[in-house]
């Protein structure tokens, strides 16, 4: 891997909002997409040859924003209306009773079942704080 050295720049809070949103779109980070912007405007002027140009870097998946973070992505999600499926008329249940109802292989984590719960209103109740997460009992 080459290295790379450290450039900071200070731009405007427009100019910011527009790269990220850029580089969002483009699925690289801010960084990722500097880099390749400066690399083509180098390259065009002849002030590089595009040999010794760097390879790009692209991210795999899309960066991290606050609409993608997993408590966001899960409460608009369509695992909402399975956890109120498996909780059904229950007053209270625990989040190792609602992994118990997932099918084999899922994808489903207590982290996003928990985050289903907060969004349908359930609070964590009582019990032990140091009991595993899967244990823990919620209420309506």
């Amino acid at each position: 891997m080459t290295k790379t050295t450290p450039l900071g720049v200070r731009v405007n809070s427009e100019l910011k909002a527009a790269l990220d949103q850029a580089a969002h779109d483009d699925m690289r980070s801010t960084a990722s997409l500097v880099n390749k912007v400066l690399t083509e405007w180098v390259v065009q002027r002849g002030l590089m040859s595009k040999d010794d140009a760097p390879a790009p870097v692209r991210r795999v998946g899309r960066p991290r924003t606050e609409a993608t973070r997993a408590d966001a992505a899960i409460a608009s999600g369509p695992i909402i209306p399975w956890v109120e499926q498996v909780i059904g008329e229950r007053e209270q249940i625990t989040i190792g009773e609602i992994l118990a109802k997932a099918a084999a292989g899922s994808r489903v984590s207590a982290r996003s079942i928990g985050s289903a719960l907060h969004g349908l209103g359930w609070s964590e109740i009582g019990g032990d704080g140091d009991a595993p997460v899967i244990e823990r009992v919620w209420r309506r």
